[in-house]
């Protein structure tokens, strides 16, 4: 981060004999690094990068451009300068909701578009017709709008979006308004539909299945959020039906045992399951299954057993309900299970001691959870040798144990929230994760001075640092990094009201790290 802030804002290098003597194959190359804000700026540098910029296929498709006004037509100034513009953007977002002459300027625009975000809050379908119309090249469409308009028929379709592949829907619109799309889009991979409102033009779920049953030949992955019912039955029996992820907010257990027997395709379920029983079942029936995201609403057993089922699972996220209509406690089976690299638990009482039965996790997430106590909790994931991530957000603890454990981790990536460990404890346990590369501490009420010299002084490989409302930092941090650890490519203090902006400011262009100060003290 620090080398693409010293790139782009270095006008004087960029006109520089010898910079310009360098390929332009080679910024090409420098320049995928940057992000599209990075290449803006870039591109305002010197002449011969912004020719570069516009001139790379794969650099334009990094812009994403807006059109804010509610009346876009011929001579509206936005559309004029996009139309006159040599750049070909192939990212476009579209907020308007009237349209004059649609047709004298949208085809020198959409002509290029691959991805194309409609965002209004009503539109005609005649004029959404025309803009598609006009997008021979378009893979992914989202339209969130509230009302789209029709007359009584449908015009006559005489086109296809042979290209597009990702159609995500956010509407209350008419049922005539998803046939249209059934009609255009023959070779969907990805489709997202969800109806926030409902209305007396309801969409209803027999509309639903059918729009499915007609791309059913290239469906891949799809989220339904808002249809209820007999949706998942009915989806089910649809003979030829390939998924491989499913999502959906239905909340049927018999039903997606139904499913399992039709559907051994499916490798990822998300669902508002559940129960132990029912994913048992889901497991014996859905060999594929490699992720899966699940809600429980009722209390489980003791221990629940549903992982001993599914051998190839990668992930798991696991949503609890809040008392009283979850018993808060989940514990694992002591199955061994070796396939299993992430595990993400939210709102459940866990006393880690099933741990080391997934010995190869790699990515470990807690989110309003509570630990029987700290010193326990970090002996515990000490045993997880191939843990590279770990991220605790509002984690309490029941008692605490001021019991030092002599171990070491090989953790890489920290994120802490809002919780409240010993700054002892927590200092002993950065100490014990000598890999750490990335750490960021949010709210964090005992991080100090002393936390921030033991990571600026115990580490050679950290690259980024961030501090967000901790407010028992000083400005003797600043010193203790200035001191200790200057190759950190990028530091952050953000709301920590004792860091005082005009004291460092002198530091900014001296050290390669950089420093984000949302919040001074007064």
């Amino acid at each position: 981060m620090a080398f693409r802030k010293r790139l782009i804002s270095n006008e004087s290098a960029a006109e520089g004999d010898s910079v310009t003597k360098i390929p332009p194959e080679i910024w090409t190359t420098i320049f995928k690094y940057l992000n599209s804000a990075e290449l803006s700026q870039a591109r305002l540098t010197c002449r011969r990068w912004n020719q570069i910029i516009i001139g790379s296929f794969s650099l334009v498709h990094k812009f994403r451009v807006q059109l804010r006004d509610r009346t876009l037509g011929p001579q509206t100034s936005s559309v004029k300068q996009l139309t006159k513009s040599p750049v070909r953007f192939t990212q476009l977002s579209l907020l308007g909701e009237r349209f004059i002459d649609i047709n004298r300027w949208w085809p020198q625009i959409g002509a290029h578009l691959n991805t194309l975000d409609m965002w209004n809050y009503k539109l005609l379908l005649s004029d959404l017709l025309d803009i598609l119309k006009e997008t021979p090249r378009l893979k992914v469409f989202k339209i969130c709008s509230r009302y789209v308009y029709s007359s009584k028929h449908i015009p006559k379709i005489s086109f296809k979006l042979t290209s597009l592949e990702n159609l995500e829907i956010q509407w209350n619109h008419q049922v005539k308004t998803l046939n249209v799309f059934k009609q255009l889009c023959p070779n969907l991979k990805y489709l997202r539909l969800e109806i926030p409102n409902r209305s007396e033009k309801e969409i209803t779920t027999s509309d639903v299945i059918n729009f499915i049953v007609a791309i059913k030949d290239t469906l891949k992955e799809l989220t339904v959020i808002g249809v209820e019912g007999d949706f998942l039955s009915e989806l089910f029996d649809i003979e030829g039906l390939r998924l491989k992820l499913i999502t959906t907010r239905c909340r049927g257990n018999e039903l997606l045992t139904n499913m399992n027997l039709k559907h051994p395709s499916v490798e990822k379920l998300n669902s508002c399951l559940s129960s132990d029983k029912a994913l048992c079942e889901v497991g014996q029936n859905l060999p594929n299954l490699n992720g899966i995201t699940i809600g429980f609403h009722e209390n489980q057993p003791s221990t629940v057993s549903f992982t001993g089922l599914m051998p190839n699972l990668k992930a798991i996220r696991i949503y609890c309900l809040q008392k009283p209509h979850f018993n808060g406690t989940l514990k694992f089976s002591n199955l061994a299970h070796r396939n299993l690299q992430r595990l993400s638990l939210t709102a459940s009482e866990q006393t880690l001691r099933w741990i080391k039965h997934f010995p190869n996790i790699r990515v470990l997430e807690l989110r309003s959870c509570e630990v029987e106590s700290w010193s326990d909790f970090f002996a515990e994931i000490a045993q997880l040798q191939s843990l590279k991530s770990l991220k605790l957000d509002s984690v309490g603890n029941d008692c605490e144990k001021m019991i030092f454990g002599v171990y070491s981790t090989k953790i890489v990536n920290l994120e802490l929230s809002r919780c409240d460990i010993p700054n002892e404890l927590l200092d002993s346990f950065i100490r014990s994760c000598p890999n750490l590369a990335r750490v960021q501490l949010d709210e964090m009420p005992n991080v100090d001075d002393n936390i921030v010299r033991t990571l600026c002084q115990s580490f050679d490989c950290i690259e980024m640092l961030i501090f967000n409302g901790c407010d028992n930092i000083t400005m003797t941090s600043i010193y203790n990094m200035r001191q200790y650890h200057k190759g950190v490519d990028y530091i952050a203090f953000r709301k920590c009201e004792n860091i005082s902006s005009e004291i460092t400011v002198e530091f900014k262009g001296r050290y390669n790290y950089e420093a984000n100060f949302l919040k001074t003290s007064s």
